[in-house]
């Protein structure tokens, strides 16, 4: 997977995660404030949300950073998917999915974080010390520190 992928997959979640939060903003202003909401739009339907973002995190929260920007991009969806279960402690809405299921995908994208970062870091190490990396069995020089 490139690195366009895993943005865009950090982008829809993040988009499924809000539209989520709009419909039950839509639906408190409506029951709650008997706000006329005709004129604003109506979002897709909480299961259609919850189904892709399960689809979406389900196919996703395995794959590890290439760069440094997926590993920030990851970064930003789990204090998103954290910073909602806090928040969800202290109202009455759920979030799109069970605060269990979503804590494990924040937890897997963290894994694979810190096992990209790790493998930067030993990479960094090794060139401080003079040693070259290996790939795939072969000495090389390369270690994509950049990436």
């Amino acid at each position: 997977m490139s690195t366009a992928d895993r943005k865009a997959f950090v982008a829809e979640a993040l988009l499924l995660r809000e539209l989520h939060s709009f419909r039950e903003a839509r639906q408190r202003a409506k029951d709650y404030g008997g706000v006329d909401v005709s004129n604003i739009p109506d979002p897709p339907p909480y299961e259609k949300l919850t189904e892709r973002y399960d689809e979406l995190m389900s196919e996703w929260v395995a794959e590890r950073p290439d760069t440094y920007g997926d590993a920030l991009a990851y970064l930003d969806l789990v204090s998103e998917i954290v910073g909602a279960e806090i928040m969800d402690r202290y109202r009455d809405e759920g979030g799109i999915v069970a605060s269990e299921r979503d804590l494990g995908y924040a937890m897997e994208l963290l894994a694979r974080v810190r096992s990209w970062v790790n493998d930067k870091d030993l990479a960094c190490l090794m060139r401080e010390k003079g040693i070259v990396p290996f790939k795939d069995g072969e000495a090389s020089g390369d270690d994509n520190l950049a990436g």
